[in-house]
């Protein structure tokens, strides 16, 4: 799936150099030529960029399409996506950065292992992004859930302070309960306000 990032013009300038057939002012010349030619991050035209990088990017947010839906709450489908979405996310990563680093400055093998391990390193810091986020996520989530109980509950204080008798023994209970009860309303809308901005 590697595709040839060196123009064809330039290939044969390079073996008829090697070969001998140019020397190394006329070399350096045409190669300047070409250069200019062809310099659109190493590839012959924008067209060939596009289909080298179209695939890797569709890939890439393919796969960030799959780390995303690790919102969802079952256990198992959550570890089965994100054990199938890391590979992914690896490949994406080293394809993208393979289409846009000329190697040409180092060699082969190194060239190869520095794009892998810049791959796993971006999945990496991806991962424990999307870990932080559905984290807050789900605490968010939980304080939601709870907030119709403690809204029934308030209700049932606020309630009881409307039938309580007013008596010499029960006003003061009264006075607080409707406070506390009218409290709790204050501090519940707040709260759900904040959930919903």
């Amino acid at each position: 799936m590697f595709y040839d990032k060196k123009a064809p013009e330039l290939i044969q300038l390079e073996k008829s150099y090697d070969d001998g057939i140019i020397n190394k002012d006329e070399y350096s010349a045409q190669k300047a030529i070409l250069k200019e030619k062809y310099s659109f991050v190493g590839f012959t035209n924008v067209r060939r960029f596009l289909y080298a990088i179209g695939l890797p990017v569709a890939l890439f947010v393919s796969s960030l399409l799959i780390l995303l839906s690790t919102f969802i709450k079952h256990r198992l489908i959550i570890y089965a996506i994100r054990c199938m979405s890391i590979p992914f996310v690896i490949t994406g990563a080293y394809f993208i950065t393979w289409t846009l680093w000329d190697r040409q400055d180092f060699p082969e093998s190194i060239y190869y292992t520095t794009i892998t391990l810049l791959s796993i390193v971006i999945t990496a810091i991806l991962y424990y992004i999307f870990k932080i986020i559905s984290k807050d996520f789900n605490k968010l989530e939980t304080l939601r859930q709870q907030l119709n109980p403690l809204k029934r509950n308030i209700d049932f204080v606020s309630d009881l302070a409307d039938i309580i008798p007013e008596t010499s023994e029960t006003v003061s209970y009264k006075a607080m309960t409707s406070v506390t009860s009218e409290d709790l309303k204050e501090n519940l809308g707040k709260i759900e306000e904040t959930l919903n901005d």
